[in-house]
């Protein structure tokens, strides 16, 4: 079976709220490996379900027939999700692959390659339970997720704004800005958040309190006009961006 290779990605907003958010998702799914080893999908239908509609999603929560993807040939399926507004940010993305359009036939199965437990970061699985997929999406940007059937795959930015960073998916806004700096991510406890001045000399430093999805409000109308830095730092993972304050 092939195996997926997570590649680790992280991004700069260049705004943050809820009034602007809007994010394109393009769900890809490969079942090569799947039916290359006998299965078999209902009708050539892969669907997608999950919690669209209450992530500000344009599909209907949790109903594969209206989530059918199309055909790309070579066994890849793919469905492209538009999200808009404050739900975006409220909580992690759930979904399933389905064969078909209807249930109970998802793509979890008894090999579901990949996964970690739940709070893990931003591009898990859960393995208990309904045996869903999660991501943290980012509020804003064009956005590809891609796996294989039954098993975990990767968040990636099609954006051109956006950063290739070292590990951890962050948002952060309004860039620039003269009073309060929103850092978000999903992270362990105790995972450091601190900012530097051009220089290196630390500004500002903080430590989530609990593990999962965190907003960081930095209050930074006391510091003087200019570039600085911020630095997320969760274990072996690390977020490094320039920020713009104006005065």
């Amino acid at each position: 079976m092939k195996k997926s290779v997570l590649t680790a990605f992280a991004v700069l907003g260049l705004s943050f709220g809820a009034a602007k958010a809007q994010s394109t998702v393009t769900f890809k799914v490969n079942a090569d490996d799947f039916i290359n080893n006998g299965g078999t999908m209902v009708n050539g239908v892969v669907s997608i379900a999950g919690a669209f509609t209450s992530r500000g999603g344009n599909l209907p929560d949790w109903i594969p027939s209206a989530g059918a993807m199309t055909d790309l040939g070579n066994n890849v399926f793919s469905k492209t999700i538009d999200f808009t507004g404050a739900n975006i940010a409220t909580d992690s993305l759930f979904w399933k692959y389905v064969q078909g359009s209807d249930w109970p036939d998802g793509d979890e199965g008894n090999d579901w390659a990949g996964f970690n437990t739940p709070g893990d970061g931003p591009r898990t699985c859960t393995k208990g339970g309904f045996n869903d997929r999660k991501v943290l999406l980012p509020t804003s940007g064009s956005w590809e997720y891609t796996s294989n059937w039954g098993q975990c795959g990767t968040l990636t930015s099609l954006s051109s704004s956006m950063k290739l960073l070292s590990g951890l998916v962050v948002e952060m806004g309004p860039n620039p800005t003269s009073g309060s700096l929103n850092v978000r991510f999903a992270g362990s406890a105790n995972s450091e958040i601190k900012m530097t001045d051009v220089n290196g000399r630390m500004v500002k430093s903080f430590r989530t309190a609990v593990a999962g999805d965190n907003t960081t409000t930095v209050d930074v109308s006391d510091l003087k006009g200019g570039i600085y830095y911020v630095s997320v730092i969760d274990g072996s993972k690390g977020f490094r961006a320039p920020v713009v304050i104006v005065k």
